[in-house]
């Protein structure tokens, strides 16, 4: 579902990534957007928000792919999944992964 700038900010915050200024976002599939991240080191980040998230990768780089064909295709290589700042800002972040990427 796509989210307000005011809930990408307390989503963002809640990763304790409150420097990281949004450069675009993309519906990808019918219940999935992507947010694209840079901090002020240039490092990329993609915010993902979807219905059902059934992303679990081990093993970095991981090359993630939208492409169903009717939305937004885009690739990104994720480096790693930024963490939730701390147990009690997890309820604020359902339904949404943060990872740093690179192109």
């Amino acid at each position: 579902m796509y989210l307000s700038e005011s809930e990408r900010k307390k989503i963002i915050s809640a990763y304790d990534c409150e420097d990281l200024v949004e450069s675009n976002h993309y519906q990808v599939e019918p219940d999935t957007w992507v947010y694209l991240f840079r901090d002020k080191n240039d490092k990329k980040y993609v915010l993902i928000d979807a219905d059902y998230i059934d992303f679990d990768f081990e093993v970095y780089p991981h090359l993630l792919r939208f492409d169903n064909g009717e939305f937004t295709k885009l690739d990104f290589v994720l480096q790693r999944e930024v963490p939730v700042k701390d147990s009690s800002s997890r309820k604020k972040t359902a339904g949404t992964l943060l990872f740093e990427y690179t192109d």
